[in-house]
């Protein structure tokens, strides 16, 4: 990648599975964009008041969520508010559904497509996520369905959540 992250400031970033834990490893490792950390955590259904202890710098923390559920909005919307309560910069990068969904929109490819560029004999969800996490080629197989990281964690926020679109932002707009 070329030398704009140099003077990019490295963000934590709050993921809510491995799959996404995987995919921002590669673009850490493999496209060197600007990633100081990851750390797995739902903020829909656990406190985040214990981890901020350890976040001993002000930070730029990246929220990246799945919107399939939406049980646990107050505790997810408490959690924010811990957060900013720290001084930290926050930037939520929703998954309209599930990351499955969200690299279906960033290949601008099918369901189907995606599954089977990973896994020729998938039969679910849970079948495609361990066959991408286990998978060494992540990104050039993403990249041959034309995926875009332009594209991925892009689209608005849910209605719900309208309240903090101050906040929305876009995964090359963080990284840039």
């Amino acid at each position: 990648m070329s030398g704009k992250n140099k003077n990019k400031r490295h963000a934590i970033f709050f993921v809510e599975g491995e799959t996404e834990k995987s995919l921002l490893n590669d673009f850490k490792k493999i496209d060197k964009d600007p990633i100081k950390r990851i750390i797995k955590i739902n903020l829909w259904n656990t406190d985040v008041k214990k981890l901020l202890p350890n976040l001993t710098e002000v930070n730029d923390i990246v929220i990246i969520f799945d919107t399939d559920s939406k049980v646990g909005i107050q505790r997810f919307n408490s959690n924010i508010e811990a957060i900013l309560s720290r001084k930290h910069s926050v930037y939520l990068l929703q998954q309209t559904s599930n990351f499955e969904h969200e690299l279906i929109y960033s290949c601008n490819c099918t369901q189907k497509n995606l599954f089977e560029e990973f896994c020729k004999k998938i039969v679910s969800a849970d079948n495609f996520k361990n066959s991408f996490i286990k998978c060494t080629t992540r990104l050039d197989k993403l990249k041959s369905l034309g995926f875009s990281k332009d594209r991925i964690w892009s689209r608005g926020l849910i209605l719900e959540l309208s309240h903090r679109n101050a906040l929305k932002n876009t995964y090359s707009k963080t990284i840039g």
